[in-house]
Order: structure tokens, then C-alpha cells, then sequence
């Protein structure tokens, strides 16, 4: 026979407020190590975002991305350009779709007052 568990504190899981201590898995209790490390409850609370990161928006903004450019129709190296520069606004009349080209374009048109000064 085995050493007997360790008995380790329980936690609180930050995204639902529930307390935790070591899983079993098929009968075996979670490695002491993995547990201390542990944050969350569950796969779906680690999952779980209050807050959205800059990428996390640019990835939310490519699912309105269409096929081709807005400009001159390449299909190619697509970008999604947001018309008021918020990254955060995700609205579709907001977001333009643009090849590098054409984005990297606008962008140097419409910025040039400020480099000129």
C-alpha cells in the first residue's frame, strides 16, 4: 500500500467564486504539483475572459472579413481596417476589408498631416 494523500488547502476559483481541491482522474488523484499550480476549477472557467485583449478584437473583427478587397478586388494578403481606428467597435459598417497594399495606403494617406508637422 501507498502513502496516504496529501491533504492540500482548497482554492477559489476567480472566474465563478466555487472552492476546489485536487480532481480525480479515472481514480486517480490529481498530482500535487499540477494542483498548486492550478488556477481555476475547470477548463471552462480558464476558458472564461472578462476582459478582451487587443488580438482577441482583431480576431472577433476577422470573422467579417470578406473575399476580396474593397479597393482594387486582390484576394490576397487581407486586412480588416476599422474606419474610426477602435479597435474595439467591431460593427460591421465599421470595418472595411483591404489588401496590405491598399491598408498600409490609407493609412500613410490619412496620417501624413501628422508626419508633417
Amino acid at each position: 500500500m501507498g502513502t496516504p494523500a496529501k491533504q492540500l488547502p482548497d482554492k477559489v476559483c476567480p472566474a465563478c467564486g466555487a472552492t476546489f481541491n485536487r480532481k480525480r482522474y479515472r481514480g486517480t488523484l490529481e498530482d500535487s504539483g499540477r494542483y498548486r499550480t492550478r488556477i481555476y476549477c475547470s477548463q471552462s472557467c480558464a476558458n472564461t475572459r472578462r476582459e478582451v485583449t487587443k488580438s482577441g478584437h482583431h480576431w472577433r473583427a476577422q470573422r467579417h472579413r470578406k473575399d476580396s478587397c474593397q479597393a482594387c478586388s486582390a484576394t490576397t494578403d487581407l486586412h480588416v481596417h476599422h474606419k474610426d481606428r477602435d479597435h474595439t467597435n467591431n460593427d460591421p459598417s465599421n470595418l472595411m476589408t483591404l489588401c496590405a497594399s491598399c491598408h498600409l495606403r490609407l493609412h500613410w494617406r490619412e496620417d501624413r498631416a501628422a508626419r508633417m508637422d
